[in-house]
């Protein structure tokens, strides 16, 4: 089932949290190391604790792309769209030949549209 499916999933991702979290604290000055805890963070719905690990993983390296895009996800989620707009537009600036660059312009104008509804 469905139902099944999803519970293996958030389980393996918690697990993953747990092996990343010994990693960074082997480690922590491994950048890939906190992306993919904040990461895995994201999938638990640990969205301020994701934010913390993507947040160290850009200051490790700023050209960690996908870095941002979980970021933008992030900021979303907790309805920050002020936050995702700026991770958006600095991913944008940094990435003109993105393959994701149509979606995110969407997005852009979507959240632009939402900050202006408030």
């Amino acid at each position: 089932s469905d139902n099944g499916k999803r519970e293996d999933a958030a389980g393996a991702f918690e697990k993953a949290v747990d092996f990343l979290d010994e990693a960074t604290r082997s480690n922590p000055a491994s950048a890939p190391a906190h992306h993919y805890l904040g990461a895995a963070l994201y999938k638990t719905d640990s969205y301020e604790q994701s934010e913390l690990s993507l947040r160290r993983a850009l200051e490790l390296d700023s050209k960690l792309n996908d870095v941002q895009l979980i970021l933008i996800n992030v900021y979303t989620r907790q309805n920050r769209m002020g936050e995702a707009l700026d991770q958006l537009k600095a991913y944008l600036e940094k990435n003109p030949k993105s393959p994701q660059r149509d979606a995110l312009a969407r997005m852009k104008e979507q959240i632009e549209k939402a900050l202006e509804a408030q």
